[in-house]
């Protein structure tokens, strides 16, 4: 009877499959770097590249296939952990992120309430790129790093509106 009884793998060369939404595939490429974290190891981050994308969606999941490669994997990682992966499109720096809960949309303008002396200023945004959570601003704006602006801003809400802070 020939039956496969196990296997012999090195550890080093497993690879990770991450389910990239559809919309989002466009972004990513080969030698692009990404972080995992395992939910084995939730204190620790691993660093590592994406190896190939797999050009086939999934018609149920509208997501496609991305292999990635640990420059340095954990000594006891085995198949079928679970992880969660982010590549990383962009590199970054000195640049203002908002909480997106705080932009607020007008008649076609985006804009967020800045809280100043008592009240409350509309000021006019540029918004960039979000991850749902914080969004990049780009072009030229009055916020800076220590502005304070409203994080869910009402629909009551009125330019030049007094407000107190608690």
């Amino acid at each position: 009877m020939n039956a496969e009884c196990f296997q012999v793998m090195a550890p080093g060369s497993l690879t990770i499959e991450a389910d990239v939404a559809e919309q989002d595939i466009a972004r990513l490429s080969p030698g692009q770097k990404c972080v995992v974290a395992f939910d084995a190891y939730p204190q620790r981050r691993f660093s590592g590249i994406v190896v190939r994308l797999i050009p086939l969606t999934d018609e149920a999941t509208k997501t496609s296939r991305a292999v990635l490669r640990l420059d340095q994997p954990p000594e006891d990682l085995t198949v079928g952990m679970t992880v969660t992966v982010n590549i990383i499109t962009e590199d970054l720096h000195n640049v203002l992120l908002i909480p997106h809960s705080a932009i607020q949309e007008a008649a076609g303008i985006s804009r967020v309430f800045m809280v100043s002396g008592g009240r409350v200023n509309v000021v006019p945004i540029e918004p960039g790129t979000s991850d749902g959570t914080v969004t990049l601003l780009t072009g030229q704006s009055m916020l800076r790093e220590s502005t304070m602006v409203v994080l869910q801003p009402g629909a009551g809400l009125t330019d030049g509106m007094r407000v107190r802070i608690e």
